[in-house]
């Protein structure tokens, strides 16, 4: 980098300090235009360059100072990382700061963020300007290379906490500190099932520090307040509540949520939100004080499934991956329980079978309501009979076979087949409450759009007449004429030029103009004068204040010796004289 870009390089970094520090300082009276909005959004595909760049330029510059290793080549490459570096971090600060007066984010992360970056800024910018002093020496590259790895490291901690919510980077390892297994017997419907559910799929972006729509889901007080649309739920009618209108929009909308990108609810997720307010639940009852056929208490047992660390009780070593591979076959499919246990977990052709029953049940019930929709409650009605009968039966065969196979098989594989019997219970016994409530749903009211088929918005104008055009009718004929009319009178306003006008500069030079030719007639027949400042303005009241003379007459209009009144006046005056002179003569004559 030669010295003259190297100067003006540092002159636009100084600028950009300014500029940033003054975005810290007055944020809060700062209104962003709309059309800065998405130069502030493109801060998350910005971000990762800095962080490389400048991370790879400090340390960089550290290496040439130990032992003198370093070309002179490679100190200006250095250099010059540094510097491009610190650039990208200050127009991604720019960048961030304009996003961060969007609504949805607040908090302390945010401020710790906001200021951490501006910090590593201000760090890469006070270190591109001593870099080139002679005083410049390995202790200040150390602790610049220390200091903004640090800043790093802290900025994208913070920033890692706004999208991704508090402690997601340790969070595998503090969730497996704090697990603490509940019993079904001591769960309650809200902490232990709905609101894992919030926290797994809407917490991210529902937080402190991410406050999206002003709504906050950490809690029930934020799920009872609601957000900036409005309550979130209406207690009995999930159809009504505006959460799980969001969620059953279609993918590609934008209000649909979660938004697409992120992880999306699970059909049963969906199903336990929808209950537990169809039901008004509520936040404090146990899951044990529910009907033990209740939806929600069959859904949610599996949930609380006991677990243990597989991990600890084995202690045989991992087979080998290819062993497995071979293992594999269109019946069985064997898999790691996980990477930390050697033991392996084997789904059999049963278990397949089972969910593919289950998914096809909820496809059955999708149908039916979209029947439903199209005002076919008889079709509707078939397809779930149809269904609930063929998945009964087809439960009821496979609990058989499984019983067969159990009785025939060795005690080794007993407990497998016990546990996959209850899964399949389980899991049938789920897609029939479905089932069942779809059913439940089915109505033989046919409407549209909302409506009964049979209802008219206005009675008949004549109600002796059955032939009789209903209000409704005449009034929408009525207004078809007006449209046409005014249609008409729009195309001939616009064939005469007399098209309106709109732009506000080109209104205001209108009045402009419009002034200015009543003044200029005002001269014309009020007269002029010249002000105490040299110019001529109109002898009218208005501008009398700017002679002495107009201001002692009050109303200067045609007495300034000038103008058509003033002309006017002259010539009565003359023409009087005139009179006078010929009636003079005449009495002479006489």
């Amino acid at each position: 980098m030669n010295a003259r870009l190297r100067q003006a390089a540092v002159q636009g970094l100084i600028v950009l300090n300014i500029f940033v520090l003054f975005l810290l300082l007055f944020s809060d009276r700062i209104v962003l235009p709309y059309w800065l909005q998405p130069v502030g959004r493109l801060h998350l595909m910005l971000l990762h360059f800095p962080l490389v760049l400048l991370g790879l330029a400090v340390w960089m510059e550290l290496f040439h100072f130990i032992g003198g290793r370093g070309s002179a080549s490679s100190v200006r490459f250095g250099r010059s990382l540094l510097f491009a570096g610190t650039w990208l971090a200050g127009l991604t600060v720019v960048m961030g700061l304009f996003l961060s007066s969007e609504d949805g984010y607040a908090g302390e992360a945010l401020s710790w963020h906001r200021w951490t970056g501006a910090i590593l800024f201000f760090a890469a910018s006070t270190l591109c300007v001593i870099s080139g002093k002679a005083w410049y020496g390995k202790a200040f590259a150390a602790i610049g290379a220390m200091g903004i790895t640090g800043l790093l490291f802290m900025t994208g901690h913070y920033g890692a906490t706004l999208t991704h919510g508090d402690g997601f980077i340790l969070q595998p390892i503090t969730q497996k500190i704090d697990l603490k297994p509940v019993t079904i017997d001591e769960a309650i419907v809200y902490t232990d099932v709905i609101q894992p559910i919030l926290e797994r799929k809407c917490v991210t972006c529902h937080n402190e520090n991410k406050l999206k729509g002003e709504l906050l889901l950490k809690d029930s007080a934020g799920l009872m307040a609601g957000g900036k649309s409005g309550a979130l739920f209406v207690p009995g009618n999930s159809e009504s509540s505006l959460m799980m209108q969001r969620i059953h929009l279609p993918l590609d909308q934008e209000k649909h949520m979660p938004p697409d990108g992120n992880a999306q609810l699970t059909s049963s997720e969906i199903t336990l939100l929808s209950l537990w307010i169809n039901q008004e639940i509520g936040f404090h009852k146990k899951l044990i004080d529910l009907p033990e056929d209740d939806s929600i208490r069959v859904m949610a047992a599996a949930y609380f499934t006991p677990v243990t660390d597989s991990s600890s009780i084995y202690d045989f070593p991992a087979a080998d991956e290819q062993l497995i591979t071979k293992l594999n076959t269109e019946d069985r499919n064997i898999s790691r329980v996980s990477k930390q246990s050697p033991a392996l977990e084997v789904s059999i052709y049963l278990e397949r079978l089972v969910r593919a029953a289950a998914q096809k049940s909820r496809a059955w019930g999708e149908i039916a309501r979209r029947y439903q929709n199209f005002n076919r409650p008889d079709l509707a009605r078939a397809v779930i009979e149809r269904a609930y009968v063929g998945t009964y039966l087809e439960s009821a065969l496979i609990a058989r076979l499984m019983l067969d196979i159990s009785a025939s098989a060795g005690n080794a594989y007993q407990d497998q087949l016990t546990v996959t019997l209850e899964k399949a219970q389980r899991s049938y016994r789920m897609a029939l409450l479905d089932m069942r409530e779809v059913y439940g749903q089915i109505t033989d009211e046919v409407n549209y759009f909302g409506y009964p088929a049979d209802y008219i918005p206005f009675p008949p104008l004549d109600s002796s007449s059955v032939s009789s055009a209903s209000a409704y009718e005449t009034l929408s004929t009525l207004a078809q004429q007006r449209l046409d009319l005014a249609k008409t009178r729009e195309q001939v306003a616009l064939a005469a030029g007399k098209q309106g006008r709109v732009d506000a500069a080109q209104f205001q030079s209108d009045l402009t103009s419009i002034r200015n030719n009543y003044e200029n007639q005002l001269s014309q027949i009020c007269g002029v004068f010249t002000g105490a400042d040299g110019r001529s303005y109109p002898a009218i009241r208005k501008y009398a204040f700017q002679s002495q003379v107009a201001t002692m007459m009050g109303d200067p209009c045609g007495r300034m010796g000038n103008g058509e009144i003033h002309n006017s006046i002259a010539a009565v005056k003359d023409g009087s004289l005139r009179i006078k002179g010929v009636l003079q003569r005449h009495e002479n004559i006489l």
